[in-house]
């Protein structure tokens, strides 16, 4: 059975820059999302209690009819599990090279971020979770240009994710409380 790992930190450990219910949100319900999912595909087979991403390293084992549940929600839970680890309050503004070559051109890193959604949020008016994209044009255009830079573990679907955890994206549900307020 595939669970939810536990944060290091409190949710309100990144404010001002992500807030305490983004957090607890992408976290608690987001990420739980992935987890349920996944688990109600494999439940019953041999991949219940293996490894996440040795599944995904398996995926062409996995039985097709519900390969792209586990490929969709096990890779959402591993992108996740992932993210969580390389986020936290510890961060700060790269200050290297590759930090002060974007704080030279841009003015800072949270400027450079908000110029590929032109300073405003994308609203994706999503109507189920299951709509929400792993990664988008945009995700791959801000990973490259990461990466052109010399940034590393900057794949697409961690750039989508960060987007959805610092505000870039409101991937909420139409019908969720949040929607309207991101």
């Amino acid at each position: 059975m595939h669970t939810l790992p536990k944060l290091e930190y409190e949710y309100n450990a990144l404010e001002p820059h992500i807030d305490a219910k983004t957090m607890e949100i992408h976290h608690s319900k987001h990420h739980q999302a992935y987890v349920d999912k996944l688990n109600g595909a494999v439940n019953g087979t041999k991949f219940e209690d293996m490894d996440v991403n040795e599944i995904l390293k398996n995926l062409d084992k996995v039985p097709e009819d519900i390969r792209t549940a586990v490929r969709n929600n096990g890779g959402g839970h591993a992108n996740h599990s992932f993210f969580w680890q390389v986020i936290g309050p510890n961060g700060g503004e790269d200050t290297g090279k590759i930090g002060d070559a974007i704080n030279e051109q841009f003015g800072s890193f949270d400027k450079y971020l908000w110029g590929f959604v032109n300073n405003k949020v994308i609203d994706n008016g999503v109507k189920a979770m299951s709509e929400i994209p792993a990664n988008t044009k945009l995700s791959d255009e801000l990973s490259k240009d990461l990466k052109k830079r010399g940034f590393n573990f900057v794949g697409s679907t961690i750039c989508y994710a960060f987007m959805q955890a610092i505000g870039m994206v409101n991937d909420h549900e139409v019908s969720c409380f949040r929607y309207k307020e991101v």
